[in-house]
């Protein structure tokens, strides 16, 4: 498995490789693709406020990266 990143500025295409080997003469290739926002912690910290949550924080050490959590009243 690997992955392909190929930025457009703050936009980018991220392309996921997964190769099958069986030791074959022949392997099968899938591949999985998206687009992506990428985005400050504080900007999107700034766009969970302005969709009206409340008490947003950031939260470390919960995972490999960040978390951000906020409140919303429903």
């Amino acid at each position: 498995m690997f992955q392909l990143w190929e930025f457009h500025g703050s936009i980018y295409d991220l392309h996921m490789y997964f190769v099958e080997d069986r030791g074959e003469s022949e392997f099968r290739a899938r591949v999985m693709r998206t687009r992506c926002y990428a985005v400050s912690i504080e900007r999107l910290r700034e766009l969970m406020v302005k969709a009206g949550y409340a008490n947003v924080r950031r939260l470390d050490g919960r995972l490999f990266q960040p978390l951000l959590a906020g409140e919303r009243e429903t």
